[in-house]
């Protein structure tokens, strides 16, 4: 005998806001990518940052931001969070070149160029 256990539901939001869950990622993962994005901005505000005399502010953009991010299909999968660092400077103080890495901004800890897990342009 085969018994299937039904779920009732009430309305569309319901539905809606079960899948949404479904998909969503966990608190943990959130905290996780919460406290490594932070941790990027502690970096960049050190003592001896090229960038720390203009106050780095690291926050998300996109999905993060907008509470849209996508749960992993599984543990071995990865997601991305988009960030963006906003600095206390003028236009003058910088150019594109510069802001992109070269030009001397790059702290000399960093290693040049992405490695596997490390944002990218």
């Amino acid at each position: 005998m085969t018994i299937h256990h039904k779920h009732v539901v009430q309305s569309h939001e319901d539905v809606l806001e079960e899948i949404a869950a479904a998909v969503d990622i966990s608190e943990s993962m959130f905290e996780e990518a919460k406290a490594h994005y932070e941790s990027i901005g502690e970096w960049l505000e050190r003592r001896g940052s090229t960038l720390s005399g203009y106050d780095p502010v690291i926050s998300p953009q996109g999905s993060f931001l907008l509470g849209t991010v996508t749960r992993p299909l599984s543990d071995a999968e990865e997601y991305d969070v988009d960030l963006v660092c906003k600095l206390n400077a003028n236009k003058e103080d910088f150019t594109q070149k510069s802001l992109k890495g070269g030009g001397g901004l790059r702290d000399p800890a960093v290693r040049q160029g992405p490695q596997h897990g490390e944002p990218t342009w």
